[in-house]
């Protein structure tokens, strides 16, 4: 859930892919 409003936004377009590598299940699990 933290990932989706960094995705919303241009300049933190780097921080949803720290947790896409880090917790490659987060996001499957989230979504």
């Amino acid at each position: 859930m933290s990932k989706i409003p960094y995705t919303g936004k241009t300049p933190g377009a780097r921080q949803p892919v720290r947790p896409v590598s880090t917790d490659p299940l987060a996001p499957a699990e989230e979504s």
